[in-house]
């Protein structure tokens, strides 16, 4: 059976969204700019809670600033 998402659902997913992308920016060391934010790159738990994923592009371009480093 299919969920439909309500208001308050869509709000915390968004809220959930802006948390994760506050702390790679913010939070992490050395931040990071995702570069690739688009809805298949989030993922729901059971519990609805969003979480932002998919970081093969950002890791491969780390991975070559360091080289230049």
């Amino acid at each position: 059976e299919e969920k439909k998402l309500n208001w308050d659902d869509r709000l915390q997913i968004a809220v959930d969204i802006s948390h994760g992308i506050e702390y790679l920016h913010e939070g992490a060391v050395p931040p990071v700019i995702h570069r690739d934010l688009k809805s298949p790159n989030i993922l729901l738990d059971d519990s609805m809670r969003a979480k932002v994923m998919s970081f093969v592009q950002v890791l491969f371009d780390n991975q070559i600033a360091d080289s230049f480093s």
